[in-house]
Order: C-alpha cells, then structure tokens, then sequence
C-alpha cells in the first residue's frame, strides 16, 4: 500500500509489489509515471506516505537491508577527482560482500583502464564503471534504472548477459 506525495502532487497511489528470491521484474511506462520515483521509494532515498517497504522482513530503510541492494540510476555521481581503482576501494569500504576477485573478472570483460580519472569518461564509459563496481559488490537484489539506455552495443550486450548470468544463481533483477 505504498502511497509517496510531493506537496500536492501524488505520485504513487496504493502500490502493491511482491517479488520472491531469484524474480526478474521489468517496470515500463510513459515517461512522467512513477518509474524512478517507485524504485527510489524501494532503496530507501525517497520515504513513503503511507505503506511499507521490506526485504527479507526488514524495512528498507535500516542500513543492514541496503547491503544486500544496489542500484544504478540514470543519474550517477563518483567522485570527479578519483580514478575508477579509486571508486572501487570506495564501493569495497560499503558493500561487505564486494569481490575483488569479481572486480578484476568484470575488469577483463570490459576492458576498462582502471587508472582513468573520472571525470574524463564520456557518459556511456560511466555507465560502465557503474555497471562494473556494483555487480562486484556481489548483490542480492539489483535495481537497473535505465542503464542499457547509454553505451555501445559491445557494452549492452556484454551488461545482458551478465544480468542474466546473475538471474540464472538467482540474483532478483
């Protein structure tokens, strides 16, 4: 029964959502509907009006459930002074369950040069360096908002199929 406001303007009415272990869900819509705004309610960055959101039993918001999430959005931040090795150690201080093992796995995959500062990378390169640091972070439950929208084609279909690995050991997409 998830209901969020800004103001006046409702946003999202009496939202009812149940995902089980290893379920891939696809959210689509018009631009302008509640997208983004609804999976930000699911992380904990947007706070709900009405209704709750829990994994595993735990409300969303209490920190220990958010080990288990992550998240790229259509709007990313790193640090612009830090190089991509850089933005890793830092994922690697906040996820427990970040793999260095996975790091230079992805790494090999991607090919990107992890001493690149970056601010210097285009946006879809960003894309990348986000795609690359959470699937190290080894998730649960990944949230993707947009991500394949920016990249080349080499790109989205090496992100795919990794999506899809993850769903087959039963990652919830």
């Amino acid at each position: 029964h998830l209901s969020i406001n800004f103001g006046m303007k409702q946003l999202l009415t009496d939202v009812n959502f149940y995902l089980n272990e290893g379920d891939k869900v696809g959210i689509i819509g018009i631009n302008g509907t509640g997208k983004s705004t609804f999976i930000k309610c699911l992380l904990g960055i947007y706070k709900q009006n009405e209704g709750e959101i829990t994994v595993d039993g735990n409300a969303v918001s209490e920190n220990p459930i958010k080990q288990k999430i992550v998240y790229i959005g259509d709007d990313l931040y790193f640090f612009p002074g830090y190089t991509i090795r850089d933005m890793a150690k830092y994922y690697s201080g906040i996820y427990e369950s970040f793999s260095w093992e996975e790091y230079e796995r992805i790494k090999g995959v991607f090919g990107l040069n992890e001493k690149s500062k970056l601010k210097r990378l285009s946006k879809g390169m960003k894309k990348q360096v986000a795609f690359h640091l959470v699937l190290s972070c080894m998730p649960d439950v990944l949230i993707l908002d947009e991500v394949l929208s920016v990249g080349d084609a080499a790109f989205k279909a090496k992100s795919e199929q990794r999506v899809l690995d993850m769903m087959s050991d039963g990652v919830t997409v």
